[in-house]
């Protein structure tokens, strides 16, 4: 007799879609979690206030890009990090 004869499949097949599921759970919670964990902010307290003035007078007016390279010029923070800070300035309208 051969020893695949007296295996049965269902254990390992339930092994495996059990993992998959696992791996699957796994991938998504990260994706999120990574997502959340990557959006830091600038302090905009940190910024001297004649550069947040600026910055803040750009957000108004509409230059969102104008403002996130003068923070950038300011902090030397990452182009996400200013993006992100800038879109969370009253009146900057996330996403336009």
């Amino acid at each position: 007799m051969s020893a695949f004869s007296e295996l049965s499949f269902t254990p390992i097949l339930i092994l495996v879609i059990w993992s998959y599921v696992m791996y699957r759970i796994g991938v998504g919670v990260g994706r999120r979690h990574v997502s959340q964990a990557a959006k830091r902010t600038v302090d905009l307290e940190s910024v001297p206030p004649e550069v947040r003035q600026r910055i803040d007078a750009l957000v108004r007016s509409g230059e969102r890009i104008e403002a996130i390279k003068l923070l950038r010029e300011a902090t030397g923070c990452s182009l996400a990090e200013a993006k992100w800070t800038v879109d969370a300035i009253p009146g900057a309208g996330a996403g336009r």
